[in-house]
């Protein structure tokens, strides 16, 4: 197992929204490591679908996020 999966890791799921003060957040980005909980994947896993377009990614700055739409498209069994 890949390291991003060690340990105690906040589980997100896609379709679910948070609360944050009075207005609902959904959230439509995941980490590389959240990608691997929500997905149940290892690291390689998930770069291996970002590199063949199934999952889509946006860099900001040094991070990679994993759209939380391609996610979707993926359990869904479609490409993104």
């Amino acid at each position: 197992m890949s390291s991003c999966c060690n340990g105690p890791q906040p589980l997100y799921f896609v379709w679910s929204s948070k609360t944050a003060g009075d207005f609902n957040v959904q959230q439509i980005t995941l980490s590389i490591a959240d990608a691997c909980v929500a997905l149940s994947l290892s690291r390689s896993s998930i770069y291996k679908l970002i590199n063949s377009g199934r999952l889509r990614t946006l860099k900001i700055g040094s991070r990679t996020l994993v759209t939380a739409e391609s996610i979707q498209a993926l359990v869904d069994g479609g490409a993104a």
